[in-house]
């Protein structure tokens, strides 16, 4: 039994003549007459007695038809429901802190002008718990700066992104061109909370060069990073994307790492089994968009080396 036979039993019962209720359903005579019989068949009982000119329904046929009024209207609101939810797709994206201070927001501006029709849910937060969140079916895609953990996630290079040290303008860094690693053990850094893509990544460069870095101040907010090194003679390292301004107006200084262990990708992510709609092939597609050629071209920069570092030896 099957929602079509529901609709021509329905069909029958109102007209009370198999051959009008075929002429109504756009169907053959035959069709229908087998359609009920499948019913019968289907129940062991009679649903219509037979008469010369028009079937009259049985005690069982009015069961039937009361419940079958109701499967119907079930199935129709149902259908509503689920019309409904694709009209109103949603795309849940995460992005880490780094990502959401510069790239995200043009994104989704851009996306939203390719494919008006869906909405998005963005939630800006750092690489653990992006992942976190993706690997609980929280979000469909993610942009990050990070290293994800999970052999259950897939990550795609997408952007270009480097790290910088910064420091104020009065700060002894910011007279010089060539800076010794070691030197920069005696600073005091501000730096981004532990779970986040920067801080690991910076993290792992001091223990290969075996540098100890002394963090006295640690927050998840860029701005409120890039507010407190413009404040205090302290050094930051973060994404050149978010201090581009502040380097060109003369505000900060930006100090690079000869060679380019400080170059790194912001990378989508995604379940490997997760199934790729239009919308987030869409979302991909304008995340690339995004790369540049160049992130420190035409920037004054002091240049932070080694011992061994040939360029810092000119």
């Amino acid at each position: 039994m099957t929602l079509r036979h529901l609709k021509i039993f329905l069909e029958v019962a109102r007209t009370g003549n198999m051959s009008e209720a075929a002429a109504k359903l756009f169907l053959s005579q035959p069709t229908v007459s087998q359609a009920i019989k499948d019913l019968e068949t289907h129940f062991g009982l009679l649903l219509f007695e037979r008469r010369p000119k028009k079937l009259y329904i049985t005690e069982g046929g009015q069961m039937l038809l009361r419940e079958a009024q109701g499967v119907l209207e079930k199935m129709a609101q149902l259908e509503d429901h689920m019309n409904e939810m694709i009209a109103k797709e949603t795309l849940r994206i995460g992005g880490t802190i780094t990502v959401g201070n510069s790239i995200l927001n043009p994104v989704i501006q851009e996306f939203h002008q390719k494919i008006p029709g869906v909405e998005t849910f963005v939630c800006v937060n750092n690489t653990t718990n992006i992942e976190t969140m993706i690997l609980a079916n929280e979000l469909d895609i993610g942009i990050i700066e990070g290293q994800v953990l999970s052999p259950e996630l897939l990550i795609i290079p997408a952007v270009n992104d480097y790290l910088v040290l910064v420091c104020n303008k009065h700060h002894p860094f910011a007279q010089k061109r060539l800076i010794p690693m070691r030197e920069i053990e005696h600073q005091k850094f501000h730096l981004r909370e532990r779970g986040s893509g920067t801080r690991a990544l910076f993290e792992n460069f001091c223990q290969r060069k075996h540098l100890k870095i002394h963090c006295v101040y640690e927050s998840n907010c860029p701005s409120a990073i890039v507010k407190s090194i413009k404040e205090n003679d302290n050094l930051s390292v973060m994404s050149i994307r978010l201090v581009e301004e502040e380097i060109q107006k003369g505000e900060l200084h930006a100090i690079r790492l000869s060679g380019g262990e400080w170059t790194r990708n912001f990378s989508l992510v995604y379940h490997r089994d997760k199934q790729l709609n239009d919308a987030m092939k869409t979302m991909m597609r304008i995340v690339k968009t995004h790369h540049r050629k160049s992130l420190t071209e035409g920037l004054p920069m002091s240049i932070l080396c080694g011992k061994l570092d040939a360029e810092c030896a000119i």
